[in-house]
């Protein structure tokens, strides 16, 4: 029976890659000069971009801490232009009556934080993970292990919600359940009701998802 819902933020709650992608790209511009990032860098944290971009490109290293700076400095003000999605909010507010809801995300900290506060989302979740509770972002399973430690229950209790190939594998190896959705335009109440009652007919008959 699921009793908590784990939903990705970037791409399932909210859409704001092209928005981190040029706040990297405008801090890479500023710090470092002619380095660039594109889609294919999507889904991961910046220091793992940067870090790629040292092995691929020659980004200098020491360059890091500064560029993760001045990104981040760029990334909260383009925050506040975030407007919230009545289907999510309706989303959100039906299942925090009947779940426990986290949010697991490969974003640092503070950007989790102020996403949620500028969409009216925050209210609604009893846990918050980023990518500075884990060693190990997506794909790895860590934080969506630390979510299931955190509520006690077993992957089988905990359906994740994600938009990313990345999200997806790291819902699986946690042991979870997964609904894959395609942005926060496609993710309602009745899609997640759907979801929960067939993995409970599944249940029931004695079958594995």
């Amino acid at each position: 029976m699921i009793k908590i819902i784990a939903f990705d933020l970037d791409g399932t709650l909210i859409d704001t890659m092209d928005w981190h992608r040029q706040a990297l790209n405008e801090a890479l511009k500023e710090v470092a000069g002619p380095f660039e990032t594109d889609a294919s860098y999507d889904a991961v944290p910046t220091r793992t971009k940067l870090a790629r971009l040292t092995e691929e490109k020659g980004l200098p290293p020491e360059l890091h801490n500064e560029i993760c700076r001045v990104k981040q400095i760029k990334t909260l003000k383009m925050l506040d232009q975030l407007k919230p999605a009545p289907n999510v909010l309706d989303t959100l507010e039906y299942l925090s009556g009947q779940y426990k809801l986290a949010c697991v995300s490969n974003a640092v900290l503070d950007t989790v934080v102020k996403s949620l506060e500028v969409t009216g989302y925050l209210k609604y979740f009893d846990l918050l993970i980023s990518n500075e509770q884990v060693a190990r972002p997506k794909p790895d399973p860590e934080g969506y292990l630390k979510c299931l430690e955190h509520f006690r229950v077993s992957g089988k209790e905990c359906l994740v919600i994600e938009d990313s190939d990345k999200g997806f594998e790291a819902g699986r190896a946690a042991g979870c359940p997964v609904l894959k959705v395609f942005g926060p335009d496609h993710l309602t109440a009745r899609q997640v009701d759907g979801i929960i009652n067939y993995l409970g007919i599944m249940e029931t008959n004695g079958k594995n998802i």
